[in-house]
């Protein structure tokens, strides 16, 4: 059993809410400070005409694109994933444990899975038109990580057909995704994941 879920989202959505506050800045902070950048850098070399320049690493969080084909075809539907995140939902239910959505609060998961007041589950729902590869985010990832086998995937596929529910315990010492470097996200191969779910 994890930490008392009041504790756990408290400190969650504080980080979220640092995090929210920062991107509600918008752009024209980030431009303001790299235009602040570039002129410091351009002041120094005019003044020491031998050294080097300094830039700052910038790196760009950008939206999935809607029909990227290094993604294997991988969109957002919200349709698709709210038949998911309702079918985990059903699933945690039935076994007894009480599901609390935190899919707005940015926690790294979507779905807190209670059993007598306790944090049983860390759930992130990934849901599949078909079937095929998944995307982690790197906020995703790094709470799987850091909460080991309290943190749990589940992959909902065929979902207007016959959905089937796949759940991965541990994804992050199981799984084997490849970063994206440009945009960091974990792609999941279908055959990795396939490899150690279970069903219910």
């Amino acid at each position: 059993m994890g930490p008392t879920f009041n504790g756990m989202l408290t400190e969650e959505r504080r980080s979220a809410k640092s995090l929210l506050s920062g991107v509600q800045r918008g752009w024209l902070a980030v431009t303001l400070v790299l235009a602040g950048l570039l002129l410091a850098n351009t002041l120094y070399l005019l003044a020491n005409p031998l050294a080097s320049a300094v830039l700052p690493g910038v790196a760009a969080v950008l939206p999935l694109a809607v029909d990227d084909p290094k993604l294997g075809g991988m969109r957002r539907d919200d349709e698709v994933e709210a038949v998911a995140v309702e079918i985990t939902a059903k699933h945690e239910q039935s076994q007894g444990r009480k599901p609390v959505s935190v899919e707005k609060d940015n926690c790294g998961w979507d779905i807190t899975s209670l059993k007598d007041g306790q944090v049983a589950r860390y759930i992130e729902v990934k849901g599949r038109a078909g079937d095929g590869d998944v995307c982690l985010t790197e906020n995703e990832w790094i709470k799987a990580q850091r909460f080991g086998t309290d943190y749990w995937v589940y992959i909902v596929t065929d979902w207007k057909s016959e959905p089937k529910l796949h759940m991965i315990q541990d994804p992050a010492s199981k799984l084997t995704p490849k970063a994206e470097v440009s945009i960091v996200r974990y792609i999941v191969d279908d055959t990795d994941w396939k490899r150690v779910a279970v069903s219910p």
